[in-house]
């Protein structure tokens, strides 16, 4: 996958990056409002892509959406997972990624810095609270939002 596929770059654009893609009015709460705009991210070494899930190249393909592997085109990543642009707030994230996904909150947390250096405000769903090892999917509870750094 390439920019020309839909795919843009945090480290090279900075928050400029996601200026083309959609944002939703509030954060998504249930699978439904989360398949919405859903983006895709994913921290390799030496770039951060991000692509809409399911934008043109995406539906293009048999499954109809693009996976974290497309970003990467297969290599290995730091750590992968969704976001949504929130208007008015910023950049929601979570580490649910099937291959890349973070494995704790202290991982997904140096995630949410490097968006902040990018210059996003950013919020973090987080990791269940009863399998402190699975991401949380969808919003839950009072979402903190963190100014860029």
């Amino acid at each position: 996958m390439t920019s020309t596929d839909g795919m843009a770059d945090l480290e090279s654009s900075g928050n400029r990056a996601l200026e083309g893609f959609n944002e939703v009015g509030s954060e998504p709460r249930d699978r439904e409002s989360a398949e919405q705009s859903r983006l895709l991210w994913v921290v390799g070494a030496r770039d951060v892509p991000f692509a809409d899930e399911a934008g043109p190249y995406g539906r293009s393909l048999a499954g109809g959406a693009i996976k974290h592997s497309n970003l990467t085109g297969g290599s290995d990543a730091y750590s992968g997972g969704e976001a949504w642009r929130i208007k008015g707030k910023g950049l929601l994230v979570n580490a649910s990624s099937g291959r890349y996904g973070a494995e704790c909150e202290k991982e997904l947390n140096e995630v949410v810095d490097i968006f902040r250096h990018a210059g996003f405000s950013v919020a973090s769903m987080g990791f269940d609270l009863d399998s402190p090892t699975t991401p949380n999917a969808v919003a839950v509870g009072e979402l903190t939002w963190l100014r860029p750094l």
